[in-house]
């Protein structure tokens, strides 16, 4: 059977490596989960597909009449279906290269996968949060004419955060989340007017300002993600427009069929060359379609020019 040609190099394969490499991967991928709090998880039962239940609101409860028995009213609901895909990355290494190396390249596959687990998950629960058709802008500007100076203030935060409540959005540990680019994190940190983050923070925490910590303000906790999707020359003229995402509960949902798990196999007569990988199938989408508004803006960090 012939071998892959992008080799780089490991050790033998024994249980007792396996489970150690295994407890590496798993604590540092799950460290690098960003959105994955945020979602709603539900297995797969039958393997194939994940449905997640959403009920319709009934109306406020009715005077009751003494004497009477009152009239029942009837549920109702619809599904939303994640039909989970497989997903996975390999690393092929050579035994020569983790001797002469010291084992530095086996630990570096390891980080490496487990990154590239981590990145990948982030990334595929982005891009479902992207597909939301509740969007807000600055001034309720389309986005073709979003111009340089339009970013994300306090203004919009505040009226996403009404948008939520208004479609009674259920919270998350207390709060909503808002997951934003580190450019537009930047500009929230730029912000100098009274009620600004700095402004509001440096009388409270100034330790937050020092570290470059944005932690909650507005009622949402703020979630960098440097995956937020941007669009190049999307706004007027050049000016490039930012997605950030405010998701309550149930607003992103994760289906599994497989968790992600890491995969150390050796196939050869010697055991000299070792693929180092993840493996798992799940997929991510919306649920719940009130809770979770997508703000579209410019940047002053942007290629605006």
């Amino acid at each position: 059977m012939p071998f892959t040609t992008a080799l780089t190099g490991t050790t033998e394969v024994n249980d007792s490596l396996i489970t150690q490499y295994d407890q590496r991967f798993l604590i540092e991928a799950t460290q690098g989960y960003i959105m994955d709090p945020l979602a709603t998880v539900k297995k797969s039962i039958n393997g194939v597909a994940v449905q997640f239940p959403r009920f319709a609101a009934i109306a406020t409860g009715d005077e009751l009449t003494e004497t009477e028995d009152p009239a029942s009213v009837a549920m109702s609901d619809t599904a939303v279906t994640i039909v989970p895909k497989a997903y996975g990355k390999v690393i092929s290494v050579t035994e020569l290269a983790m001797l002469q190396s010291g084992g530095v390249v086996d630990a570096a596959a390891i980080s490496q996968i487990a990154q590239n687990a981590a990145g990948t998950k982030n990334r595929l629960a982005t891009l479902a949060l992207s597909a939301s058709t509740n969007i807000l802008t600055p001034g309720g500007a389309a986005a073709a004419d979003i111009t340089a100076g339009q970013v994300l203030d306090r203004g919009l935060i505040i009226a996403t955060y009404a948008k939520l409540k208004s479609a009674f959005a259920g919270k998350i540990g207390g709060e909503y989340a808002l997951v934003l680019h580190p450019n537009v994190i930047a500009d929230l940190k730029l912000a100098a007017s009274a009620g600004s983050w700095e402004d509001v923070t440096k009388y409270t925490a100034a330790e937050g300002i020092l570290a470059g910590e944005v932690g909650r303000f507005q009622g949402f906790r703020i979630i960098e993600n440097s995956d937020c999707k941007v669009v190049a020359d999307g706004g007027a003229g050049a000016v490039d427009l930012y997605e950030s995402y405010a998701v309550g509960l149930n607003g992103l949902g994760l289906g599994v069929t497989q968790d992600v798990q890491f995969v150390m196999t050796s196939n050869d007569k010697l055991n000299r060359f070792v693929n180092i990988g993840w493996k798992g199938v799940f997929g991510y989408s919306i649920v719940e379609p009130t809770a979770v508004v997508k703000l579209v803006t410019a940047s002053s960090l942007g290629a605006n020019a």
